[in-house]
This record gives structure tokens, sequence and C-alpha cells, in this order.
């Protein structure tokens, strides 16, 4: 290879993201707090510059191990691998099929901001959605979708009308 060659690194080629260390300012913890929400944080992206994924990892005091936090800004979510001490852990991934009645319920939401303010949790065979009211990020609605073709209902839903009245059950697939 040759001095005027170039070397073409997994983020040249696009077969790796990026990382991107969220900038934090020290200085501006006393004037808002929600700064220290931004220490450790990285943004994965592509070579156009969009971001797939956000990652941080939290010491969980109570186990004295640490939670991987994951924020995935695409529809799908993404293969995980991991290895453990040189082992491979499995994790459960959503199958295709659950994965797109996942995005039918929420699609079929009445508003443009429960549609946003949705959070999905994967599950073994199921996903919940946490859906965001337009009174804010207070949750208003727990929906779970089961998988397709499993035993069961397909879908549920818990509304909550307001905190002191509890929960109405309703299935709705």
């Amino acid at each position: 290879m040759s001095a005027w060659e170039q070397v073409l690194t997994p983020y040249d080629k696009g077969t790796r993201l990026e990382p991107t260390p969220w900038q934090v300012q020290p200085r501006n913890l006393a004037a808002d707090p929600t700064e220290a929400n931004r220490y450790g944080k990285v943004d994965f992206d592509d070579d156009e510059g969009a971001t797939h994924l956000t990652a941080h990892v939290e010491s969980d005091p109570e186990t004295g191990g640490h939670t991987l936090q994951l924020y995935v800004h695409e529809e799908e979510a993404p293969t995980v691998n991991m290895t453990v001490n040189d082992k491979e852990a499995v994790l459960i991934q959503p199958s295709a099929a659950l994965q797109e009645k996942v995005r039918e319920a929420i699609a079929g939401l009445d508003t443009e901001t429960e549609r946003i303010e949705s959070e999905v949790y994967w599950q073994q065979g199921q996903a919940l959605i946490l859906v965001g009211g337009e009174s804010g990020y207070r949750r208003q609605q727990a929906i779970i979708v089961y998988e397709p073709g499993s035993s069961g209902c397909g879908t549920m839903s818990a509304i909550v009308k307001n905190w002191a009245e509890g929960v109405r059950d309703t299935r709705i697939g």
C-alpha cells in the first residue's frame, strides 16, 4: 500500500454507524438540572448524518449491575446480538408480523400526539404500547399487542379516563 492510498474504515464503507457523543456543558447544571440527563449519551449516525439510535449505560445501585438504555429513531426494532463473558446471550427479537401489528395499532390511534408520544416495550410474544395523551407525558392508554397466531386475544387496550376513576378495559383486535 502506498502512502497516498486511502484506507477505508467501517464508517467510510457504511458497514458501521459512527458514534457521536453528546456535548455536555457542566456549567449549565446549576441553571438546568436536566443537563445531567445528557451525560454519557451517544448517537449512532449513518454516512448522511442521520441518527439511527441513541444509547447510554446507567449503573443500577439495587442490583450492582448496569442497564443499557437504547432509543431507536426508526420504526423497526433493531436486531440485538449480545455477548456476555465471551458467550453469546440469546435475546428474543419481535417477529416481523408482531412489529407490523404494533405499527397498525399506533397508526390507528385517534390523534397525532398519541401516535408520536407512544412508547413500545417488546416482550416475548407481545408488545406493550404506552400511549401519550394530549395533556403531555402522562400515559392515558396502554395497549398490549400479542404475537399473531398466539393463544389469547390479538390486541387488548386499557384506557384511563382519569386517574381517579380507574381503568376501563377494551379489546380492540
